[in-house]
Formats: structure tokens, C-alpha cells, sequence
């Protein structure tokens, strides 16, 4: 019976062998997998993004083209004879062409190749546009032709208006459907980056952990065999050398540890340059989407307010109700173009290229006190040449995020900062006196409640190879301090 009960049990120790064998690789495998299909993933997200853009891109030059049309067509009837009117045709043809760019794939007029679109919903209303500009191109040549029955005020010119902005309407809806598609796409990129980036972690964690039980199991081995040994060589002198190859074994095993530590640090190391890439294609990305708005969507409104400007010195005094809209369309694109000069300013900090770090953290004080009706303090030495260009833009995108967080949740009267500069790093430290909050809490609320600020500040600070700390209480405000050593060392040096 006894052995029976031996046999038996026999095949579970062996089980449970093989499991605490193998559980840590497949483990290690199976996240690989999931990563490598979530950067896959992450890929094809990125890549939406981007048609997204040129279809966003080509929509707005299909409506510059029409409006410029349309400006024009009303100067030419209106009797300017400065207006080329091969031009006013050129201009609604391109559009036209854009339209079918946009619907069967071509070039845009930047020379952006255009896939075909394949969205249904997308596709209908595209499909919906172009016959608009086909009908607004049909009655422009009318209008040419028969000028003494389609003159200002007619019927046809009305008829006119009324297709013009209908296709603006559903031009802008295009647009608008196709901007909250890249809003949708970029949510899902950050949420799968940190789910890319969790995936590593438990990787990481789990290898440690199977590292850690080996280890203890490795150590209870060798007390074990201390004891064994001491026993036979008292009793049984002729096993010394079975258990001499058994030390043998432990010391292979121990070697095969190191080399897994080895292969961990350089995983820590690939995981912090995986980081750095990021943040640096996210400030170029930044760059780019700022000078793009800069130059293209800025001129394209400097264009639209001349043009109305232009259009309102035309008009005849009694003509005051077009008069008091084209005022009302130039406030509308002052307000436009404030608000795109500002996105471009918070995307590509140009006082930091142009002025360097003090000046453009000054700046960013200043701005944000004005905002938000906070009163602002500020030690800011100068500090020219202590850290590279990549490392100031990171600095500068620290203090932003802190500030945007106290803009949002600290409900402040009064933020300050300071500047120390050592013998060999820079401590920056952000104050408010707002109504504060539990650091512990805070830091242990999910990722989705808790949001990135926090953590990308954390994890900036980390890839410059500094230290980051957190203070506050509740009803006695908060502050945020980071130390950066000087000329660093980190990822971006």
C-alpha cells in the first residue's frame, strides 16, 4: 500500500516541476505576442491618422478653391475687370478634380497621393459634394453669360448662394466627421501605448519574479545539500562524488541566473530607449503640425481676410447688411486665426528655438497668469548652455504639463516658480495654493482615473536622468519638483 501511495504522488511532484519550469517563459511568450500584435496594431491606427490628415488636408483645399470661386466670380460680375476669369474657372475645376482625388485616389494639390476612400459613410457625403460643385460651376457660367438676368439680387444669384452654402454645410460636416476621427484614432494610440508599455512591465515583473523563486529555491537547495553533505561524510564517505557533480549542476544553474539578470538589464535598457524614441517622434510630430498650421492654415486665413477686406471696401454705403457681414466674417477669422496661432504656440514653442529656455518659460508663466486670472511668481536665472536642445524642449514640456494640471484641478490664486542652479545639476520647483489633494490616492487611482500627466512628467524627468517629486495636502496646494543634472546624461543628450 505504501508504495502504491508513492506511485501516486509521483506524477503530481513531477507536474508541479515542469510547471515552475516552463510557467515563466510561456508567460514571457505569450505577452510578446500580445505586444507584437499591439504594436501592429498601433502601426495600422498611425496609418488612419495619416489618411485622416490628407483627407482633412484636401477637404480644406476643395473649399479655399470654391470660395476663392466664388469671391471672384462676384468681383467679375460686379464688374472688375482686374480679375482673370481663366483664374475663376481654374479655381472651381481644381476642386472638382480634388473631389474626384478624394473619391477614386489621385494627387492633391500638395502632391500627396490620395487612396481611394473606402468609408461608406465618408464616401456618400463626398459623393454628395462634388454635384454641388458641379451645379455651383454650371450657374457661375450662367451668370457670365446672361449678366442682365443674373445679376446681384436675382434669382439666379440667390439659387447660387443657396448651392454655395449648402456645399460649405456639408463640406464642414465632412470635415468635422473626419477631425473627430483622428480625435478617436490619437485616444487609442495613447491608450495602446500604455497598454504596450504595461505589457512590457508584467514581462518584465514576471521574469523577476520567476528569477526571485529560483533563487530562494536555489538557496534552500544548497542549505539542504549543507546538510546532506555534512550527514554523509560522517556515514557514507563513498557519495562524495555524486554530490560533487550535484554542486557542479548548482553552479551551472547559477550561472544560467546571471545571464538572465544580464538579459534584463539590457530589456530595462531597450524598454528607456523605446521611451525616448517616443517622446522624440512626439515632438517632431508636434513640430510639424505646428509649422503646418503656421503656414498653411495661417496663410490661407491671412488670404480669406484680405479678400473680405477687399470685398466690404467694393460695397456701396447703403449696402449695409453685407456690409455688417463681412465685419462680422472678418472678426470670426481674426478669432480663427488667434486660436490657430495659439494651438501652434502650445504644440512648437518657437520663443524656446528663437530665445532660448528662460525667456520661454517666462512666456509660458506669463500666458498662462493671464488665461486664467492667477498671479504669477517666477526666479528664473539664465541658464544658457547647461542642457542640450532636446533636453530644454523636455524641460519646457514638464513645466507645461504641471501648469496645465493646476489650470484644471487646483482652482489656484496664486502659482510660483523657482530655479536653483547647483554646482552640478538644476533643481525646478512649481508651487500653487490651491485647494491640494491626497498624493497617496493619487497615485493609486487607475491609469484611466489618474490620467498621463503625472506619469509622463515622472517618466521625462526619468529618461534626463533625474529625480522627480510630488507634495501637496488637502487645503494647503501642492508642488512639484524635479533635479536635472547638468549637460546630461540621459536618452536625449
Amino acid at each position: 500500500m505504501g508504495d502504491q501511495r508513492k506511485k501516486r504522488k509521483q506524477p503530481a511532484g513531477k507536474w508541479k516541476f515542469l510547471s515552475g519550469v516552463f510557467f515563466t517563459p510561456a508567460t514571457v511568450f505569450v505577452l510578446s505576442l500580445l505586444s507584437v500584435g499591439m504594436l501592429l496594431w498601433f502601426d495600422r491606427i498611425n496609418e488612419r491618422q495619416r489618411m485622416n490628415f490628407d483627407l482633412c488636408d484636401a477637404l480644406m483645399d476643395i473649399q479655399i478653391k470654391a470660395t476663392s470661386y466664388h469671391l471672384w466670380l462676384e468681383e467679375a460680375i460686379t464688374g472688375d475687370t482686374a480679375v482673370d476669369i481663366r483664374k475663376v474657372w481654374d479655381e472651381i475645376d481644381l476642386a472638382i478634380s480634388l473631389s474626384e482625388a478624394i473619391l477614386n485616389g489621385g494627387k492633391s494639390e500638395h502632391g500627396v497621393i490620395l487612396q481611394p476612400l473606402k468609408d461608406s459613410s465618408l464616401r456618400k457625403r463626398m459623393e454628395d459634394l462634388k454635384p454641388l460643385l458641379t451645379q455651383i460651376k454650371k450657374i457661375g457660367l450662367q451668370r457670365i453669360r446672361e449678366p442682365e438676368v443674373a445679376g446681384i439680387g436675382s434669382a439666379i444669384d440667390q439659387r447660387f448662394d443657396a448651392v454655395f452654402k449648402e456645399f460649405q454645410d456639408k463640406a464642414g460636416a465632412l470635415e468635422m466627421i473626419t477631425e473627430k476621427s483622428q480625435l478617436r484614432d490619437q485616444s487609442r494610440s495613447k491608450r495602446l501605448f500604455w497598454v504596450i508599455l504595461l505589457s512590457w512591465v508584467s514581462i518584465v515583473v514576471g521574469a523577476t519574479a520567476g528569477l526571485w523563486g529560483g533563487e530562494v529555491k536555489r538557496r534552500r537547495a544548497e542549505e539542504a545539500l549543507a546538510k546532506v553533505k555534512d550527514q554523509l561524510e560522517i556515514k557514507v564517505k563513498d557519495r562524495t562524488g555524486e554530490l560533487g557533480k550535484v554542486n557542479d549542476q548548482l553552479h551551472l544553474e547559477l550561472n544560467e541566473h546571471r545571464k538572465t539578470e544580464e538579459e534584463l538589464r539590457n530589456s530595462e535598457k531597450q524598454l528607456r530607449s523605446l521611451s525616448s524614441q517616443l517622446l522624440t517622434a512626439q515632438e517632431r510630430e508636434r513640430r510639424r503640425i505646428a509649422a503646418e498650421l503656421h503656414d498653411e492654415l495661417g496663410s490661407s486665413l491671412a488670404l480669406l481676410r484680405i479678400e473680405f477686406a477687399l470685398l466690404e471696401k467694393k460695397l456701396n454705403e447703403d449696402q449695409t447688411e453685407l456690409r455688417e457681414r463681412c465685419r462680422r466674417n472678418l472678426e470670426y477669422i481674426e478669432q480663427v486665426a488667434d486660436n490657430v496661432s495659439r494651438l501652434s504656440r502650445n504644440l512648437s514653442p518657437y520663443l524656446l528655438e528663437d530665445l532660448g529656455l528662460p525667456s520661454a518659460l517666462r512666456s509660458l508663466l506669463s500666458n498662462f497668469g493671464k488665461h486664467l486670472n492667477v498671479r504669477v511668481t517666477h526666479d528664473i536665472p539664465e541658464m544658457d548652455h547647461l542642457f542640450s536642445e532636446d533636453a530644454e524642449i523636455t524641460i519646457y514640456r514638464i513645466i507645461q504639463e504641471s501648469l496645465t494640471n493646476i489650470g484644471k484641478h487646483a482652482q489656484a490664486r496664486h502659482v510660483s516658480m523657482v530655479i536653483h542652479i547647483d554646482d552640478d545639476s538644476v533643481c525646478f520647483t512649481v508651487e500653487d495654493d490651491g485647494k491640494g489633494y491626497k498624493v497617496e490616492q493619487a497615485l493609486n487611482k487607475d491609469p484611466d482615473e489618474r490620467g498621463m500627466g503625472l506619469s509622463t512628467m515622472s517618466e521625462r524627468v526619468r529618461i534626463l536622468g533625474g529625480s522627480f517629486d510630488l507634495w501637496s495636502q488637502e487645503g494647503q496646494g501642492s508642488r512639484i519638483s524635479f533635479r536635472l543634472p547638468k549637460k546630461d546624461g540621459g536618452m536625449f543628450s
